[in-house]
């Protein structure tokens, strides 16, 4: 049996990637239903952890997103030289 209890996000991948991802979870519960052809997964999470783990997300973003932008700066000036 497979311990789910480190986990704090799903992914769902299909044939074109990432199609569902959540963050801050603080359970989960499987359950087969429909004669074991529909898995349904519960999900219990923690909203203020959630968007603590978005904000850090998008400053890591907002921080590559300026080194890209000083990267590209360094390469014109020396294109200009």
């Amino acid at each position: 049996m497979t311990n789910y209890d480190n986990v704090s996000r799903l992914e769902i991948i299909d044939d074109k990637g990432r199609s569902y991802v959540k963050l801050g979870i603080t359970g989960m519960t499987f359950d087969l239903q429909d004669q074991g052809k529909t898995l349904k997964i519960f999900l219990s999470s923690n909203t203020d952890q959630e968007h603590l783990v978005r904000k850090e997300i998008l400053d890591e973003l907002t921080k590559f997103s300026q080194l890209l932008g000083m990267y590209d700066d360094q390469l014109r000036n020396q294109d200009k030289k």
